[in-house]
């Protein structure tokens, strides 16, 4: 709620009135949301570990009973899988592998991790492709280097093919949450053409491949836009009225702009 608070605060003091009597248009979206997530190894070692974005629609959540294993599959590539049984297994992948984790998939891994072995390697590109679009449940992990990933990548390739034991708690579902599109207006100076409202929208969400480190850093290009205009046109109103809209759940399949 932040950055919907703060996009209304750059309205409020650019001199950008609400539409109505608030700034905020509020609605339910459903989104992926983290509950607890752990990885613990056999030596009793704590790594920080996130859930990817689900698949289609089955959450990444994967409780361990007993001690699971993980090898290290390298790219995922099919050669990296000579003399290595993953079967009942979770496998360690590098992140820029594409769309490899389905070998593992279809050699009988219970699930991935990913940990990119170089911080180049992630890119859009390479995040799309870790997007699964059939619902299959093959629970999907990243470590990112600066929170352990360097470390547990290390452990995972000393052990070789005999693997290293781990403890996996993610608790990752589907919830409905309460949003808001931010709604500014600027009257118009012409009393023919002021009724007449001109709208500018742009996004202000953000998604990620992994969502609990959705940064936002391209998405924050378009509402960065409208606030400048904001500013500009609350001290040079034009003829016409402006209707600016900060939309929220552009990634739920335009939920904002449908609310709206």
């Amino acid at each position: 709620y932040k950055a919907a608070e703060y996009i209304a605060k750059v309205f409020e003091e650019s001199g950008v009135q609400p539409y109505g009597d608030s700034y905020f248009e509020w609605f339910n979206v459903t989104v992926p949301l983290v509950k607890s997530s752990w990885l613990i190894t056999e030596d009793g070692r704590n790594f920080t570990i996130f859930p990817l974005y689900p698949n289609l629609v089955i959450p990444n959540t994967y409780i361990s009973e007993n001690w699971d294993e993980i090898v290290y599959v390298g790219k995922g590539n099919l050669e990296d899988f000579d003399g290595k049984n993953v079967s009942g297994k979770f496998v360690l992948m590098d992140y820029a592998s594409g769309w490899n984790y389905y070998n593992a998939l279809l050699f009988g891994a219970k699930g991935v991790i990913f940990v990119p072995e170089t911080p180049d390697s992630i890119d859009r590109p390479e995040s799309e492709l870790k997007l699964t679009i059939v619902p299959v449940y093959f629970p999907k992990f990243y470590i990112p280097l600066e929170k352990g990933g360097r470390e547990f990548l290390e452990n995972v390739k000393r052990a070789s093919v005999k693997g290293l034991k781990i403890k996996v708690h993610v608790i990752q579902e589907w919830e409905s949450v309460k949003v808001a599109n931010v709604v500014g207006f600027v009257k118009g100076q012409d009393p023919a053409r002021s009724q007449s409202i001109v709208v500018v929208a742009a996004y202000y969400d953000a998604f990620s491949s992994v969502p609990s480190l959705a940064y936002g850093a391209t998405d924050a290009l378009g509402v960065a836009a409208l606030l400048q205009l904001a500013r500009f046109l609350a001290k040079n109103p034009p003829r016409y009225s402006v209707m600016l809209v900060a939309l929220a759940g552009h990634y739920q399949g335009l939920w904002g702009a449908r609310e709206f």
